[in-house]
């Protein structure tokens, strides 16, 4: 049978879907809080680890002698959860393995999983729908390498690395010229989809079982985006929060990190104090250059490779403890930070790891994983039996964010916290 499907509105619609962030698929939904807070996660991956004798304190529980990459955090002692011995497993290769940090699942193996390699904040979204202008963020500190958060399709999803760029998509409202070009983009694709979706009908018919199959699967992602743009379509006109700009946004955070590094957890404080979005990734780079910091003179990814040195050692312990003492000032924010009855805190969970157990070596073995907030019962150290899924922590980290999940790609259960 001779059918008149264009193949170009195929290649046209994967294009759209390509380019889409991740939205899920929720219905009439709107921007308006409800009486009952939110919950929110943010994940912060330092990409080359954080070194292990001054990170995992040597006695479990909450009286242990505090490492010193931990002493930044000491005021937080019971707000937030060390796990050891926890690790993706059969995740290895060195940096190849950082961009399964947030899934657990490898790109390549995606296919072995029945959610292929989505990662851990995109799947939170699902929960989230179109209740704010971004179901998440995902930000590129210092840059980043857009390989650290991925859809259920397998597509990576870009970070925001410019921190102007961030503030003016959370706070600066778009131009009527702006907003008229997205509306017509926005339902020129819609025309695409039209088509796409009065055509298939046609060309199903000539289809045999299983090629049948592959174009449901295909029509299926299809719908997919044309919900995506509906809650584009949905936020165009919404007015968004005014805040005002934070100072030195400009240049390099590595010659200005002093400046610049709290300016990100800053905005992501905005973010979800307006409700602007619940889920935020962030990631610092495994970057080459020196880090401007006192006492460090030698590139940060060369200091990860330390063999023991000792002076790379200790500029490399300079470098991870800046990690430290600013995500204490950002709890301490989200502390200070008042919502209803509680606090801030009190409804975000914050996770801080990374895919390098230990970067001198590449081992991505006994992965450093802290936990705080998110109204949790930390237990201060936790040694967990080895070999524990750091996707265990993922799937409680779902749990507790309100999802009804059993399974989050390779986990085998949920970490007691």
């Amino acid at each position: 049978m001779k059918n008149s499907f264009d193949r170009r509105f195929f290649l046209k619609a994967s294009g759209v879907c390509m380019a889409l962030p991740f939205m899920p698929s929720l219905k009439g939904q709107t921007s308006k809080t409800s009486s009952q807070s939110p919950n929110r996660m943010v994940l912060v991956d330092v990409s080359l680890g954080l070194e292990a004798s001054g990170f995992f304190p040597k006695q479990t529980g909450h009286n242990y002698q505090t490492p010193d990459l931990l002493k930044p955090l000491s005021k937080l002692k019971d707000k937030f959860t060390v796990l050891s011995n926890i690790e993706h497993i059969g995740v290895s290769g060195g940096h190849a393995a950082q961009p399964a940090f947030l899934s657990g699942v490898l790109f390549e193996d995606a296919k072995e999983h029945k959610e292929g390699n989505i990662s851990v904040d995109m799947k939170a979204t699902e929960h989230v729908g179109a209740k704010t202008r971004y179901p998440s963020l995902h930000i590129g500190i210092g840059g980043g390498n857009d390989r650290m958060s991925w859809s259920k399709r397998g597509n990576a999803v870009p970070m925001v690395k410019d921190l102007n760029k961030l503030f003016k998509m959370l706070f600066v409202n778009d131009s009527a010229a702006v907003k008229h070009q997205r509306q017509r983009a926005l339902n020129e694709n819609d025309s695409v989809i039209d088509v796409i979706l009065a055509q298939s009908k046609e060309i199903n018919r000539g289809l045999d079982t299983e090629d049948k199959d592959k174009l449901d699967e295909y029509l299926t992602s299809v719908r997919e985006t044309e919900k995506k743009l509906q809650v584009q379509k949905g936020w165009i006109n919404k007015l968004k929060p005014k805040m005002k700009a934070p100072q030195n946004m400009q240049g390099s955070i590595f010659s200005n990190i002093e400046t610049q590094y709290s300016i990100y957890y800053d905005l992501v404080l905005m973010a979800l104090k307006t409700d602007s979005s619940r889920i935020v990734s962030l990631q610092f780079p495994h970057s080459p250059v020196a880090i401007k910091l006192p006492g460090v003179e030698t590139g940060y990814h060369l200091l990860s490779h330390h063999g023991k040195d000792a002076d790379r050692l200790r500029q490399l312990r300079i470098v991870e403890k800046y990690h430290t003492e600013q995500l204490a000032v950002f709890l301490s924010k989200l502390q200070n930070t008042k919502e209803g009855d509680s606090n801030l805190l009190e409804k975000t969970s914050v996770f801080m790891g990374s895919s390098m157990g230990n970067a001198s070596s590449h081992s991505n073995r006994q992965l450093p994983a802290l936990i705080a907030g998110g109204g949790l019962k930390h237990a201060g150290h936790m040694r967990l039996p080895k070999l524990t899924p750091l996707c265990n922590l993922y799937l409680t980290m779902l749990q507790n964010f309100g999802m009804e999940v059993e399974q989050f790609g390779p986990s085998t259960g949920t970490v007691n916290i």
